[in-house]
């Protein structure tokens, strides 16, 4: 359980949660994300609680993309769960990417 992650935790989480020795691959692994997410050029990201500290060009460096999470369990044979309980509408601050009003539909892996 992390909570409020800034950009490097939420990062080094993923990473490391990535490396748990999973005695059953038959149980399924949950990721669940609550918090701000954002969707830009087709891809989701969510977003840690020190983004307010990066400009706007950092914003997609700085958050975790689903895809990023994804490479990190592929090692992992285990079914996997990933939740994103993000809000739809994200207020970033001015001058920041174009937050659309959702989250881009995705096509999960087997």
């Amino acid at each position: 359980l992390v909570k409020n992650p800034s950009s490097n935790h939420l990062k080094k989480t993923i990473k490391l949660f990535s490396q748990i020795n999973v005695k059953d691959e038959n149980n399924p692994i949950l990721f669940y994300f609550a918090g701000h997410g954002f969707q830009y050029l087709g891809e989701n990201y969510m977003v840690p609680s020190d983004i307010h500290k990066f400009s706007a060009n950092q914003f997609v460096s700085k958050s975790l993309s689903v895809s990023e999470v994804n490479y990190f369990l592929r090692s992992l044979s285990n079914p996997k769960i990933l939740i994103l309980d993000a809000c739809r509408e994200a207020s970033l601050g001015e001058n920041t990417l174009a937050i659309s009003t959702g989250l881009n539909s995705q096509i999960a892996p087997p």
